[in-house]
């Protein structure tokens, strides 16, 4: 064996003085392995490259972007807050034009009241895009501006931040020139099917605040909103509908039209809205708090915390409560208003539909990872300051025209959806293709080799 051995490397010795001596390609025994490594570099580096092209065809094809820049730039806004998928988003955008209503409130002496419902889509998530609408909006006015979820879904995302500000120079814009009146009806309540309705007439307006707690309050359809919107200009030059967003059961599909649901709510528009025509219209008091919670975004609680617009007419007082979060957790509703009607006649409790709680997942709703009796004391104290701050007020309403706003677009989200769903179809099973070549290669590399 010994004798073998010493052949063996007396022949590579060989091999190699000669190569070194001569400059010929010497013994095939030294170029064979180094063949072969480039060969099985080669073949495996353009199987890497079939897959890459294979990953990123479909998003290519679909909406013109690199699928890996796109996970690049949702990893960067994961770990550090990047904006760099709005440049994505504004790719696939298109345009639309939707109206926003807002009440204005002003009294002496007090603060002034802005209740602004944007037909938009506080989304997709973080401070992506909308994801942040309610704060933004918040803080551009002078004025306690509260901004309640209207009728979009999430093909209504804003690609930018930016965009808002096209929102926010819509209603100022609506600002201009408005005829207050200081008569308002009492609040009422009906319920159509599984749609309740709590609503309140202002002079020429009307305010509809809708959910089908304790069952699923999702986002409804722009469509919905815009037929209940169109029927009661019948009577009214503003409608403000608000979907009070306050029941989650689990993540699920928007209310489109021409469903049940969506007739449901249709039909309770309409006949609160009828039944409003014959109610008397009174003066009023307004009465306005803001608490900010000690809860993170992660514990479902977005920037704004919690905000309370009490109205008295003629000694009934409405309490519409306000949470910046996405959507409640299911029978924490009924108990708030258990506790909040112990202090006013009325009340309705909803939620802005801030996406900013929400990275990876879409489920984070109010009262998920924050208990009721944590947070009922901070609500409760914004009821006794807003009824404190009651004082005679007056109210005119707007119709902002939000004008070539770019968002996500028609079905853009199922269309991203599927061919995502596509994609992970057979990413899988190429991946562990890959891997086994990987390792079938370098089993051949180590035959040859050695």
């Amino acid at each position: 064996m010994r004798s073998r051995s010493r052949l063996s490397s007396g022949s590579a010795c060989l091999c190699l003085s000669r190569s070194l001596t001569t400059g010929s390609p010497g013994c095939w025994c030294l170029l064979l392995p180094r063949a072969v490594s480039v060969s099985l570099h080669c073949v495996f580096g353009l199987g890497f490259a079939i897959l890459i092209w294979l990953i990123e065809r479909p998003l290519q094809r679909a909406f013109r972007i690199r699928g890996l820049a796109f996970i690049n730039a949702f990893i960067a806004h994961t770990t550090d807050g990047s904006k760099g998928m709005e440049d994505f988003f504004r790719e696939i955008g298109e345009e639309i034009y939707v109206p926003q209503e807002s009440l204005f409130f002003r009294r002496t002496p007090g603060k002034g009241v802005i209740f602004t419902v944007p037909n938009l889509h506080p989304g997709p998530m973080g401070e992506i895009g909308g994801g942040n609408l309610p704060k933004i909006l918040h803080d551009n006015f002078e004025e306690e501006t509260l901004v309640p979820h209207g009728c979009a879904t999430h093909d209504f995302n804003l690609v930018s931040e930016s965009e808002i500000t096209k929102v926010i120079e819509a209603v100022k814009a609506s600002q201009r020139d408005l005829q207050y009146t200081g008569t308002a009806t009492r609040s009422l309540r009906l319920s159509s099917g599984s749609v309740h309705l709590l609503f309140q007439r202002f002079g020429d307006a009307i305010l509809l605040v809708a959910t089908r707690s304790p069952q699923r309050t999702e986002d409804l359809d722009f469509a919905v909103g815009m037929a209940i919107m169109a029927e009661g200009h019948r009577w009214y030059p503003h409608v403000a509908f608000v979907d009070a967003h306050n029941c989650m059961t689990d993540l699920s599909s928007p209310v489109l039209a021409a469903t049940l649901t969506a007739t449901e709510y249709q039909r309770a528009a309409q006949t609160a809205m009828e039944t409003c025509l014959t109610e008397p219209l009174q003066t009023f008091a307004i009465g306005v708090a803001h608490q900010i919670v000690p809860f993170s975004r992660e514990q479902g609680f977005g920037d704004l915390g919690i905000q309370v617009l009490v109205i008295d007419v003629a000694g009934q007082k409405t309490a519409y409560v306000l949470i910046d979060g996405n959507n409640m957790a299911q029978g924490m509703r009924e108990v708030l208003l258990e506790t909040i009607l112990t202090r006013v006649n009325n009340a309705e409790v909803m939620t802005t539909d801030s996406h900013v709680v929400n990275t990876i997942s879409g489920k984070n709703p109010v009262g998920m990872h924050v208990p009721l009796s944590e947070f009922l004391p901070f609500v409760m104290q914004a009821i006794g300051d807003a009824i404190t701050d009651l004082a005679p007020a007056q109210a005119a309403a707007g119709t902002a025209h939000c004008d070539r706003i770019v968002v996500f677009g028609s079905n853009r989200i199922s269309q991203l959806a599927s061919t995502v769903n596509a994609m992970l179809i057979y990413v899988a099973p190429l991946s562990l293709a890959m891997l086994l070549l990987a390792f079938l290669l370098s089993i051949v590399a180590y035959i040859v080799i050695v």
